[in-house]
């Protein structure tokens, strides 16, 4: 079945002459039983007729903000909640102007800028207006705003110029738009849990200790797991934004309630821990506030708070096959803990560490391993060690790179697991992939791509 049938499409054609092609895009999608919406702006009525969009979507064509019968139901609201998705086909350089500065001037502008839906870009106008610096600004604040940009590609232009800004072809943008459902049909049956905020750790009634967050890069992540499809909780201390729409929210105080009530929404298939959670609370809580005679011995007082992550999760290195040997003969072997750098250098016979790391928080290492006693050894071991916190972790993690059989990447795992590691259960470096950072939406969904492209690789996220 298509991931297709029965979607909402509400598709904006802007004035460009690329817009005949939008025409191609709607026969795919109702092709594919795809229902269909267009909003058609005065200029692209130079390109393409409503009467030959209308014929090819069976459905109704909506041109002008200020018409009597079609606002009496409110359009510009309702056109943009009926949707599942928007696609604006071809979005020009104008478009893009309207939508970065909110300028609402026409139907299609004021749907888009109403909308609480998912919206897809795909941009087509000359090389030099796609390269101007105000269009890129522009391009890059859109980005931010959650936009997806689909194209543009280089090639031939209509006006004899050649580079940037020639629209993808209808044929690829309708791969976007059915690998998008794909993705979200996928996900319906995963769960997501999120921390954000600070958490406060009473003294007394009215002084608490906390760490200073926005909350913004948990409730930002919420917001792109809920947008690919996952069922999602967000546990958040008190911060100055709004519950967010379409996802499950409990506020916490406190780091104990922050772990009490993570521990009673596990399990789940994918756990981020972003909150800025207190490092110390009081060891005695006073009832009543305390007097300025007794604050001398309020910080002797402290104690550290809970961390808050599921029990053992990071107390204990994990290891295990991540990548059988390919086609190509090699495997990769995944260590993840605090002990990952120790076990790393215990296994090397003879190694080669570069001068310079790889990046600011990886090594490289590089040489021999004896797997067990009176064995061969095996050569040309390549390994990288990835120091907490880096781009997707908060443990030190351990890549081992070798040609050989599985056997061979057997006979490595079985020497690193008598170095104080324990064989990770399938799903658990997934289920420790803890972000440290700060995300703002765009890289968030890098994140969630990175995990997606490993998990349909067969592959976990450590």
């Amino acid at each position: 079945m298509s991931s297709l049938k029965d979607k909402k499409i509400l598709i904006v054609i802007c004035g460009g002459i690329s817009a005949y092609k939008s025409l191609e895009f709607i026969r795919a999608l109702r092709k594919n039983k795809a229902e269909i919406k267009t909003i058609i702006t005065k200029s692209a009525k130079e390109f393409v007729t409503p009467l030959s969009i209308t014929s090819l979507s069976q459905g109704k064509v909506y041109e002008d903000l200020f018409n009597p019968e079609n606002e009496a139901e409110m359009d510009h609201i309702s056109l943009s909640r009926w949707a599942d998705l928007i696609v604006v086909v071809p979005a020009t350089a104008n478009t893009l102007s309207k939508l970065s500065n909110g300028t609402c001037d026409d139907l299609a502008s004021t749907v888009i800028l109403a909308s609480n839906k998912k919206i897809f870009l795909v941009p087509a106008m000359n090389v030099r207006m796609w390269e101007h610096p105000s269009n890129q600004k522009n391009l890059n604040n859109l980005k931010e705003y959650g936009y997806k940009v689909i194209g543009p590609e280089i090639g031939d232009m209509a006006c004899g110029e050649y580079g940037s800004g020639k629209m993808t072809e209808p044929s690829e943008i309708f791969k976007y738009v059915e690998n998008y459902f794909k993705q979200l049909r996928r996900n319906n049956n995963l769960k997501a849990l999120v921390t954000a905020g600070p958490t406060r750790e009473y003294l007394d009634p009215v002084r608490y200790i906390t760490n200073k967050s926005s909350g913004k890069q948990g409730y930002e992540l919420a917001k792109s797991f809920r947008d690919k499809g996952f069922d999602t909780t967000l546990i958040s201390g008190k911060t100055n934004l709004n519950p967010v729409e379409g996802i499950k929210y409990i506020e916490i105080e406190t780091a104990d309630e922050m772990l009490k009530e993570t521990l009673n929404n596990l399990p789940v298939d994918v756990a981020v821990f972003s909150a800025a959670v207190a490092d110390y609370k009081a060891k005695n809580y006073s009832k009543e506030k305390i007097k300025k005679s007794d604050q001398e011995n309020t910080f002797d007082s402290l104690k550290s708070s809970e961390k808050i992550l599921p029990p053992g999760s990071t107390e204990e290195t994990i290891a295990a096959i991540a990548t059988p040997p390919g086609p190509g003969g090699i495997g990769i072997i995944r260590i993840s803990g605090p002990l990952a750098l120790h076990i790393l250098q215990k296994l090397f016979l003879h190694r080669h560490k570069t001068s310079a790391p790889v990046y600011e928080s990886h090594r490289l290492y590089y040489g021999s391993i004896v797997a067990s006693e009176g064995s061969v050894p095996i050569d040309e071991v390549l390994a990288v060690f990835m120091r907490a916190p880096h781009t997707y972790t908060r443990e030190d993690v351990v890549e081992i790179q070798c040609h050989g059989s599985y056997l061979v990447l057997q006979e490595i795992l079985s020497l690193i697991l008598t170095h104080g590691a324990r064989l990770a259960q399938p799903g658990e470096f997934t289920k420790r992939a803890f972000l440290n950072g700060r995300l703002d939406l765009t890289q968030a969904e890098a994140v969630l791509e990175l995990i997606e492209a490993r998990t349909d690789e067969g592959r976990s996220v450590a």
